[in-house]
């Protein structure tokens, strides 16, 4: 009875250790060929993997830091030992699925374009102001589509349409500068500084209100 018990007792152990030991011990190793070549295809020097493939300035930010942080832990699945099939099958899918998804930069060069194409100094106050309001509501960067990129650029291009040249002063104020107080009677000059004062404009009147405001001083 004894040495049964023994028995026993020794297969109650056997039974414990077996249920408790990790099932991978039980496992066959995960095949990884294939995902040491995915791995490797990333790098166009293939097993050395010092130079990637693509290049990180051609594609935006999120897309790209998806595919990296996807290769990085692909190698380490590859180096990891207890790693399952399902593990290494799904990283390997999960490398050509986020280098598929990777987004190119949009191309500003239109957009740019049409922000350099126009200098407030050459437009009404009020006007520049309402397109500084549009080019404000439509900024984008390299990181959105090239669809909204090009929204923005036919906004702020439409926009554009809508400012107001500066008037000339040029005839104005010579026509201010052609008198001078010294050479007129007090009674006259005074008189003629009314007109002047009536007749004030700036750069922000129409062109016809600077014509006409000319021509009452002359």
């Amino acid at each position: 009875m004894k040495f049964l018990g023994k028995i026993a007792t020794f297969v109650l152990i056997f039974v414990m250790l077996i249920c408790f030991m990790p099932m991978s011990i039980f496992a066959a190793d995960a095949n990884k060929t294939i995902l040491t070549r995915t791995i490797n295809a990333s790098y166009t020097d293939g097993s050395s993997r010092q130079t990637l493939s693509h290049s990180s300035i051609l594609y935006t930010l999120v897309s790209w830091n998806n595919y990296i942080s996807t290769l990085e832990s692909a190698k380490i699945i590859e180096d990891n030992d207890m790693a399952t099939q399902v593990e290494v099958d799904n990283i390997t899918t999960a490398i050509t699925t986020t280098q598929t998804n990777l987004v190119l930069r949009s191309n500003l060069t239109l957009y740019n374009a049409a922000l350099a194409a126009v200098n407030e100094i050459n437009y009404t106050t009020t006007t520049w102001t309402t397109y500084q309001a549009v080019v404000a509501a439509n900024v984008v960067t390299s990181e959105d589509l090239q669809t909204a990129v090009d929204t923005a650029t036919a906004n702020i291009t439409a926009a554009q349409t809508n400012l107001v040249l500066r008037s000339n002063l040029t005839l104005y104020n010579a026509a201010l500068a052609a008198v001078n107080e010294i050479n007129y009677t007090t009674t006259t000059w005074a008189t003629y500084q009314l007109v002047v004062a009536a007749n004030v404009v700036t750069f922000d009147n129409t062109q016809a209100e600077v014509n006409t405001a000319t021509a009452n001083i002359t």
